[in-house]
């Protein structure tokens, strides 16, 4: 998989949980929530 593709896939991802429909902020929270999570289970 090459860089375009990957974004291709990425957005094809985003649509289809409606994700793209959300303000940058919600999804950087989002992210934010996630990296937390993953740096407690270590």
């Amino acid at each position: 998989m090459n860089v375009t593709e990957f974004q291709q896939w990425v957005q094809v991802y985003y649509e289809s949980r409606g994700w793209s429909d959300l303000d940058i902020f919600v999804r950087i929270g989002f992210l934010a929530e996630e990296t937390g999570e993953v740096a407690r289970a270590y």
